[in-house]
């Protein structure tokens, strides 16, 4: 298994201005970091990092009204448009879902990482 080298946001951006013109996901891929991490690397420029009450954020989209939740990862796309009108908050999800047309928000905590390492 080979080690992964660790760009600099100021790396990741010179890299970035290289190729304007690649999506981001196809970017980060072929340079071998996360979406996340390409993000992170304009904080302070296009992109603000949120300090936020997870809980509060969350159980505030209702007032929002119908929005897309979109969720991808190399082999599907998938998009629920809807308002969301239950939020569950918890260490575990139990895997229910909902039949009519809002969007169920389950998420379970006990298996996020937020934030860096040692920091």
């Amino acid at each position: 298994m080979t080690e992964k080298t660790i760009k600099t946001p100021t790396q990741i951006r010179e890299l970035q201005a290289r190729h304007p013109e690649m999506r981001e996901r196809d970017f980060a891929r072929i340079h071998g970091i996360s979406e996340g991490e390409l993000v992170a690397a304009e904080v302070g420029r296009s992109a603000v990092r949120l300090q936020v009450d997870l809980d509060l954020l969350l159980n505030g989209l209702r007032a929002c009204g119908e929005v897309m939740a979109l969720t991808r990862n190399e082999s599907a796309v998938h998009e629920k448009i809807g308002p969301y009108e239950k939020v569950v908050i918890g260490p575990r999800f139990d895997g229910a879902g909902r039949a009519d047309r809002s969007a169920y928000l389950p998420v379970a905590l006990g298996f996020w990482l937020c934030g860096r390492k040692g920091g």
